[in-house]
């Protein structure tokens, strides 16, 4: 019995070998048929009475891969020999940047916002105004420290943030935004230390009283948030900025002066704050020196869609430019000169003398760890720039 099943084994081999041999010197045979129109179905369908039995060059199929479909459809790897159209296309674009025009501050403002869905975000209050929550209330060094929750409408949706105030009053508030890959609670100390080297906790033992906000902590689930939000006309980028203008604004009559610092995404966060909330005293963008028109369109084979919360239409249509002399603040971009000086060239901006009176200056780090630069922050909340490198830049509208 054994020996009739390895028998069949080997014969059935055999045939296949010699009709994959034949089929390789006289041609691979494939069904030819034409279509008519089925007028119940509304349909093109295969006429099977008109199906023909043809050959094919053997050089023909050489440009597939794998198993061929009876109406010699290739279900692989006929790509690669006949490339699909959008790829010519995509060729055809990609030296084709168009050069971005900077805005007037009227259009500027207004497609921001609609941009980032700041009108279809609504706080849980007959009156529109946010009113946080208190949760959690504990001993924070000489103080306290309070968990906020911040409750909106539509979508039915809460924010939340870190809130550490001192017994004895404070007269100036740090609004700290950490970057991707840690939390709010890391920024405030209450957890391991990570790149953002508990600078919540820093500036409280500085005297200052901090919020630090939980915003985008992981790439993939805000890409999911995003998509979630789109349905409401939101995006997540417009989650944050509006949740962050309201709690800062409840809290504006309390404080002489308000700080804001970011950095990385929380940096990206801190530059919109800019342009959308009421004046701060001073805004920090960390290590986020960068035009997200130029980025996209030179990473457009590699940009996941993790990083396109805010793609369109604020980033086809605006350049850095736009977001620094449209500014509502006093800013500070920290960066290595290095990248400053890979800006796109295309984007025309005037230099101009380092001061403390400029209403935007670009500041170069002396280190290049992508963590809080505590001198730079030391000299500006003092109104200083002495010893630090960087330019101004002329916002004045041309």
């Amino acid at each position: 019995m054994q020996f009739h099943r390895i028998l069949a084994v080997c014969v059935a081999l055999a045939i296949v070998f010699v009709s994959g041999m034949y089929g390789y010197k006289i041609g691979i045979h494939r069904y030819v048929f034409s279509f008519y129109y089925d007028e119940f179905s509304e349909k093109l369908v295969p006429d099977a009475r008109s199906w023909v039995r043809v050959k094919v060059s053997p050089d023909l199929d050489k440009s597939c891969s794998c198993k061929i479909t009876p109406d010699g459809i290739c279900n692989c790897g006929s790509s690669q020999k006949y490339p699909y159209a959008e790829k010519e296309l995509i060729k055809q674009l990609e030296n084709q940047k168009p050069t971005v025009v900077p805005m007037g501050k009227d259009n500027f403002h207004t497609l921001i916002k609609r941009a980032l869905g700041w009108e279809s975000l609504k706080p849980k209050s007959n009156l529109g105004v946010l009113n946080p929550k208190f949760t959690k209330i504990d001993d924070y060094g000489d103080g306290r420290i309070s968990e906020l929750i911040f409750q909106y409408q539509t979508p039915k949706i809460s924010t939340r943030a870190l809130y550490a105030e001192h017994v004895d009053k404070s007269h100036t508030l740090a609004v700290i935004l950490h970057g991707q890959g840690t939390t709010m609670q890391k920024t405030m100390g209450l957890d391991t230390p990570d790149y953002m080297n508990a600078i919540g906790g820093y500036w409280f033992d500085k005297g200052f009283d901090v919020i630090a906000f939980a915003t985008t902590g992981n790439m993939g689930d805000s890409s999911t948030l995003n998509r979630l939000l789109r349905f409401y006309k939101i995006t997540v980028y417009g989650l944050w900025t509006k949740s962050i203008c309201h709690v800062v604004g409840t809290m504006r009559a309390k404080y002489k002066k308000i700080y804001v610092y970011g950095l990385s995404n929380g940096g990206t966060i801190a530059d919109l704050l800019s342009v959308t909330c009421d004046p701060f005293d001073l805004v920090i963008v960390g290590d986020t020196f960068v035009d997200w028109g130029t980025r996209m369109w030179r990473e457009h084979k590699t940009s996941s869609d993790h990083i396109l919360y805010w793609v369109h239409p604020f980033v086809s249509q605006t350049s850095i430019f736009d977001l620094m002399r449209n500014t509502k603040s006093k800013k500070v971009y920290t960066t290595s000169e290095k990248n400053y000086l890979a800006l796109d060239k295309k984007i025309q901006f005037q230099e101009i003398e380092l001061s403390s009176k400029n209403k935007v200056n670009v500041l170069f780090k002396t280190r290049m760890e992508h963590t809080p630069e505590i001198r730079i922050m030391e000299n500006l909340f003092k109104g200083s720039l002495d010893g630090l490198e960087g330019v101004g830049i002329d916002t004045a509208t041309k």
